[in-house]
């Protein structure tokens, strides 16, 4: 994509040509850029090569090639007017995040540290393609080459975040190390309990000699495990200071052990469970059916299986397509959940 050249004053100056023009030089005292503050203007006039002087439109469009052609910037424009040149200059309007996902030697603070020193216009997020993404590919396997020797290899990706919370899934640039391998040993936990050592394990294992992929493994185990205590009734629970430990070499590449700390916070237990009687499904029946009970601990198998013998109840009736759900109503400060069921009967049918 060419620059587009705006507005160009230059006060006092008589041109025959544009040809003429080309050749000709401007006084620039300054050089300022608008339009995108999240970029300093320093990291823009260093990425842009060019300084105030005697100036041709060349020079001058070139800068502005050279910004266009990063991928930080859907349009850049240029004029100069009163000794200042300025670029106007439009950000792309979908920058992705950039995820460093086996760069195991380094925090991610001290990756974007290194890696903007040697691109400017890399301050976390990438526009599109462009030369800024193959720049920092570039930063990042000179800074694994100091760790891994020449033979590292470093890869660019487009990769699905998975998502967290309320966040949905996204979109993110993954950078990883392609060679040599980096393979996970094993996973650590701290805080681990008895009662939940075996499951714990279970999960663990799954991850154990596998390649290493920070935001990746660090989901699995999230969801895995939070699912895990869940069933026991730890409905708060968390994965925290997910991290890497110092990578090992052997002959093959590099092994890394993982590191995190499970957090279940407490175990909640039920407060009560409503249900309002139906045609369908009174009272007394719904008492015989349900498998989870007032001061039961909250754990989600049995309060699955109600659901589930709710279902079934409807579907003898006709409802084949009745959905049941929980409404839970947390209490943090006593450790309790409320469950008010509801049912979805949709349609009756009938059998001719």
């Amino acid at each position: 994509m060419r620059a587009l050249l705006g507005l160009f004053v230059v006060p006092c100056l008589v041109l025959s040509s544009v040809l003429a023009f080309a050749q000709d030089t401007v006084a620039v005292q300054t050089v300022a850029f608008a339009g995108a503050d999240n970029f300093s203007q320093q990291d823009l006039a260093a990425a842009a090569a060019i300084s105030p002087g005697s100036l041709t439109q060349d020079q001058m469009q070139k800068a502005a090639d050279t910004l266009a052609a990063s991928g930080q910037f859907e349009k850049v424009d240029f004029s100069v007017d009163k000794g200042t040149l300025t670029y106007q200059l439009t950000p792309a309007p979908h920058p992705l995040p950039v995820h460093f996902e086996n760069f195991v030697w380094w925090p991610d603070l001290d990756i974007l540290r290194e890696v903007h020193q040697k691109v400017p216009l890399f301050m976390g997020l990438i526009g599109g393609k462009g030369t800024v993404q193959a720049q920092v590919q570039q930063a990042l396997l000179d800074l694994a080459r100091e760790k891994a020797g020449k033979d590292v290899t470093v890869a660019a990706s487009t990769v699905a975040i998975p998502p967290s919370g309320k966040t949905a899934r996204t979109s993110a640039i993954g950078f990883s190390i392609t060679a040599p391998p980096i393979m996970v040993d094993r996973v650590i936990f701290s805080n681990n309990s008895l009662e939940m050592s075996a499951v714990v394990a279970d999960v663990a294992r799954a991850l154990e000699g596998k390649p290493y992929n920070r935001d990746v493994m660090r989901a699995y185990l999230a969801s895995q495990l939070a699912t895990a205590f869940a069933d026991k009734g730890y409905i708060d629970f968390s994965l925290k200071d997910f991290h890497p430990s110092d990578p090992t070499h052997s002959v093959a590449g590099y092994s890394v052990n993982i590191e995190a700390q499970l957090d279940p916070g407490p175990q909640y237990h039920v407060a009560s469970v409503t249900w309002t009687p139906s045609p369908q499904l009174s009272a007394d029946a719904f008492n015989s059916l349900a498998s989870i009970k007032t001061g039961d601990v909250a754990a989600l198998p049995p309060l699955e299986d109600t659901l589930h013998a709710i279902e079934r109840a409807y579907e003898h009736q006709g409802y084949v397509s009745a959905h049941a759900a929980a409404k839970p109503v947390l209490d943090k400060d006593h450790s309790t959940v409320s469950y008010e069921i509801i049912v979805d009967a949709g349609g009756i049918f009938h059998t001719d």
